[in-house]
């Protein structure tokens, strides 16, 4: 394969000018790591891109390229890539040039941050044909080029440069090789621009280390050699070797790509559960803020209400002095009946009389018929805002996904399968108990819907928001006192409340519980019930108990 070499030198991450995405050293040990993996030959089964990751299938394994500006080009992992799909033009190419072909070589032709895998594709007709995928990693962010054997670009992603039908050229730099790199050069560098400036494959980091390092000889040897020994996490990137010049690693990891691996993929996990956590406390929020708007206006109505006595007897006051009352008055000072002390009352000065004591009895009627029905949307008003305000909490405690309610259409749900819980954690007790932790509103209604028997206890923090707990009894024996003090306690450590010392519970059987539609979902009302003050204590100190 000939190539030519031109210079490249921009100020975005053009090589020897700014630190690029990742250290060139690292990428070594990445690279020696996967050709220690994988033997030659190896068939690529799948390729799937994502919207920030494109995954190779190798066997059981898979080989990830990043697409996250300043990480790694690619590490080697046991998992999948997680992310949304893309469907498009670019998926259908790299199918077209990688699927099912064998992965031969790994190289690295200049001493900077580009590999180049290379790939033995069959055609349906039997000719085989070498394509190459070239990863770019000193680009922010990397860029792939796909090309044939003799380097005419077939393909290309986030390299605007790069034109298909053209040669593709490898980057030329007028620095230093590092085998070059001596001692002496690192003693009288004063920063690690100095070096990293004059020498090809190395970076910030690096350079800093080797200028702290007891023994820069060997420091520089171990470098060199690039070995695939393990990977250590620090807060910002990942290294092959311990850096001296950052400290105590946050963890070691088997690999290097290990550490990669769970610095992208987890970080980039966590960023979607707190994105989707962001969304769903602010649906709940907007609700909890709309239901209360609703409520005052429900108070304010129910205030109105309690007017209708006094109309009445207004009315009655009126009708007693109907010869006092002349049309155009707009007020009228009556003596009461009963306490013989003078009551103002306002009038309309456009009705005569009789119209306004008939209208004042038959607004006074319709308050007393409307008092009713608006105490019972209030109470069904502040069943919903319990029910949110659980909600809500449960959000506010949640950990990663698997607490958060899952986006399920009708479909999905009257497909699931009976005896899978969705938001529920499992606690095992001993002879046969076992306690159920509801997770979210939607494990809170899972439980009472599917997983509250006639024999079983449900649990819930009094008057605060928290989880729905039930302790199952499975054999319908007679629960012991202590395994219900441990079940009221894990409702109280999954409530509110849960840093106290002492929270009041409440618990009942499934007779006692029931629920009205509309009062929001995993919101139940109690008609009996028994309380119970304990300390609240998390899911391992159960266990451990």
């Amino acid at each position: 394969m000939e190539l030519t070499c031109h210079a490249v030198r921009n100020g975005r991450g053009g090589y020897g000018t700014i630190p690029h995405s990742m250290e060139n050293i690292s990428i070594n040990f990445l690279v020696n790591e996967l050709k220690k993996t994988f033997p030659t030959g190896c068939p690529i089964s799948r390729i799937s891109l994502r919207k920030t990751f494109l995954e190779w299938r190798l066997g059981k394994r898979s080989l990830v390229f990043s697409l996250l500006p300043r990480s790694a080009p690619f590490f080697l992992s046991e998992n999948r890539a997680p992310g949304d799909p893309i469907s498009s033009a670019d998926i259908n190419v790299l199918r077209k040039y990688l699927e099912n072909g064998r992965l031969t070589t790994i190289e690295k032709p200049v001493d900077e941050r580009i590999v180049i895998f290379t790939v033995e594709k069959t055609a349906i007709w039997g000719d085989r044909a070498g394509i190459r995928f070239i990863v770019n990693a000193g680009r922010i962010p990397t860029s792939w080029v796909i090309t044939d054997e003799s380097s005419k670009v077939l393909w290309s992603w986030n390299e605007s440069s790069t034109i298909a039908g053209t040669t593709y050229l490898l980057p030329e730099d007028d620095r230093l090789p590092l085998t070059q790199l001596t001692a002496g050069d690192i003693q009288r560098a004063e920063k690690p621009k100095d070096l990293y400036s004059r020498f090809r494959g190395l970076g910030p980091a690096m350079c800093r280390e080797l200028m702290e390092a007891d023994d820069t000889d060997a420091m520089l040897a171990k470098l060199l050699a690039a070995k695939p020994e393990g990977g250590y996490s620090y807060l910002k990137e990942d290294y092959p070797v311990q850096m001296q010049s950052l400290g105590t690693p946050l963890q070691a990891h088997p690999t290097l790509s290990d550490a990669i691996e769970a610095r992208q993929i987890r970080g980039r996990e966590q960023a979607r559960f707190e994105q989707r956590r962001h969304h769903l406390l602010k649906r709940v929020v907007r609700e909890i803020d709309r239901k209360q708007t609703l409520l005052t206006k429900l108070q304010a109505e129910r205030t109105a209400c309690d007017k209708a006595e006094r109309m009445i007897h207004h009315a009655e006051l009126l009708s007693a002095n109907f010869t006092a009352i002349k049309r155009g008055m707009d007020r009228i000072t009556l003596e009461d009946l009963l306490t013989g002390e003078p009551v103002e009352i306002r009038l309309n000065p456009d009705q005569a009389p009789s119209q306004i004591i008939s209208r004042m009895y038959g607004k006074a009627a319709r308050l007393k018929r409307k008092a009713p029905k608006v105490d019972e949307r209030i109470g069904h008003v502040r069943s919903q805002l319990a029910a949110l305000a659980d909600e809500q909490y449960a959000l506010q405690q949640a950990q990663s996904m698997d607490d958060l309610p899952e986006k399920q259409t009708k479909k999905q749900t009257k497909d699931k399968k009976a005896g899978e819980l969705t938001g529920v954690l499992r606690i095992n007790l001993p002879d046969g108990f076992f306690i159920y932790v509801g997770r979210n509103n939607q494990g809170n209604q899972v439980l009472y819907n599917r997983k509250l028997g006639p024999d079983d206890l449900w649990f819930h923090a009094k008057d605060i928001p928290g989880s729905h707990v039930i302790l199952k009894n499975p054999g319908g024996k007679k629960i012991p006192e202590e395994m219900i003090a441990q079940a009221a306690a894990l409702a109280a450590y999954h409530s509110r409340d849960g840093h106290n010392t002492k929270v009041e519970v409440q618990y009942t059987n499934k007779a006692n519980l029931y629920s009205s539609k509309g009062k929001g979902q995993g919101f139940v009302l109690l008609r009996k019930f028994k309380t119970i003050y304990v300390e609240p204590k998390s899911p391992i100190e159960i266990a451990d108990d």
